[in-house]
């Protein structure tokens, strides 16, 4: 190719190579969800087909754990206390596939055990703290748009995400 006609069709070249670089989305999701306790969780992601595990696979986010008082009966030293960590509060499972985010809105509750390890005296029980897991809502995101909502559940939850979508080029 000719130099000169290089250097005279530079931007019109430029252009051509500017269309053909590929662009790809970027993804980014903020969730927060807070309890009438006073509990909050928060999250907020950059997803990406790296970022996200395969499909049916969540990624998981949670709140800290607790402790709880546990008790051991018959152990070598008699009864035994110990604490257990357990879950208690809000979480949420994210889901993706291709054309959607599913946000699967979870409760942690513990079923406490601490007013009979406290009430024993005479009479070893072992006692155990016992964690269930509830599913309150399941919230379906489009992944071609922007979207945002604040929704609350009769639990006293409330979840507030915001979803965004921008097209980039893949060698920024």
């Amino acid at each position: 190719m000719d130099i000169a006609l290089i250097k005279k069709y530079y931007l019109l070249y430029f252009l051509i190579y500017a269309l053909h670089i590929p662009t790809t989305a970027a993804e980014t999701i903020a969730i927060q969800i807070s309890a009438r306790n006073g509990s909050n969780l928060y999250s907020e992601q950059v997803l990406s087909n790296r970022a996200l595990p395969p499909k049916n696979q969540p990624i998981y986010i949670k709140m800290a754990s607790n402790k709880f008082q546990a008790i051991k009966c018959k152990g070598a030293w008699g009864a035994t206390k110990y604490e257990v960590s357990l879950i208690e509060g809000p979480g949420f499972k994210l889901y993706q596939d291709d054309k959607q985010l599913t946000i699967q809105v979870i409760e942690h509750r513990v079923i406490n055990t601490d007013s009979i390890i406290n009430a024993i005296s005479i009479h070893c029980i072992d006692a155990e703290p016992k964690q269930t897991i509830t599913s309150i809502a399941e919230v379906v995101i489009d992944r071609a748009k922007n979207s945002e909502e604040i929704l609350e559940f009769d639990n006293g939850y409330t979840l507030s995400y915001q979803y965004s979508v921008t097209e980039k080029n893949s060698d920024s």
